[in-house]
């Protein structure tokens, strides 16, 4: 039944995505680092989109250091640096961690702090599917909240004169990432994912993603590339581009 399961969470992924091979659940390894650099531009109206730094250290065999640099370019930056611990399940349910993360956002010429929460799960798996051999790859999920603050003005009239009063406002911001990952060969990954975001007052907003990740000839550097699609909430197709190294 758990193998029926998984299949079907696959195919689910892989029909509907896509990020870099990042931690997920797992920790990345005492001493171990992952590193990638990735840019996103929209295929249409609008070239601008969303560049990332990210960077992972491993502090021990369960915990992980990650840090996660990313702007729009013009309005929006963003500055985490979170702590991730892994916990096991049983070898039927994979792995587990949760995450927590402060830092920093600046939007609009505002910064404020920058809180995140979240939780990951993923198993490994192999299949023969497209191929005589089995196949190996990994399913995972991923829910975030994050908290930041933005201050507003009020307009008013008194007594003739017009005040302006200031308020400081909460903002909250849910993520959900479904990712499913397929190595093709030693040095070629697909890479699939659903990413589902909502925010205050604004409707949910929903990316299919689907990337391939090609080793570069015997560096430990990789090539990841492909189309990110809206499908809930607007925007346009983007084009992804990223660079990451492991060691």
């Amino acid at each position: 039944m758990t193998q029926i399961v998984l299949r079907l969470v696959f195919l689910f992924c892989a029909l509907m995505g896509a990020t870099a091979p990042q931690a997920g659940p797992w920790a990345r390894g005492a001493g171990n680092v992952f590193a990638s650099i990735s840019h996103d531009a929209g295929l249409d109206h609008d070239p601008t989109g969303w560049h990332s730094i990210y960077l992972e250290y491993g502090l021990s065999d369960a915990t992980t250091a990650l840090f996660d640099i990313g702007s729009d370019g013009d309005h929006k930056r963003d500055l985490l640096a979170i702590l991730q611990r892994q916990f096991p399940l049983s070898d039927d349910w994979g792995v587990a961690s949760w995450q927590i993360g402060l830092g920093a956002r600046s939007q609009n010429g505002d910064t404020s702090p920058l809180i995140k929460l979240g939780a990951n799960w993923g198993r490994g798996y192999s299949t023969h599917w497209a191929a005589p051999l089995p196949r190996s790859g990994w399913i995972s999920a991923e829910a975030a909240l994050f908290a930041s603050s933005y201050i507003t003005y009020e307009a008013q009239m008194d007594d003739d004169l017009l005040r302006y009063t200031q308020y400081l406002v909460l903002e909250l911001q849910g993520k959900l990432d479904l990712t499913a990952g397929l190595t093709l060969s030693d040095r070629l990954k697909w890479i699939n994912q659903l990413q589902l975001f909502k925010a205050d007052e604004t409707p949910l907003s929903a990316d299919l993603s689907s990337t391939l990740a090609f080793g570069l000839g015997t560096t430990p550097l990789t090539l990841e590339t492909g189309v990110i699609t809206p499908v809930a909430g607007g925007g346009q197709t983007r084009a992804k581009l990223a660079l990451w190294i492991s060691f």
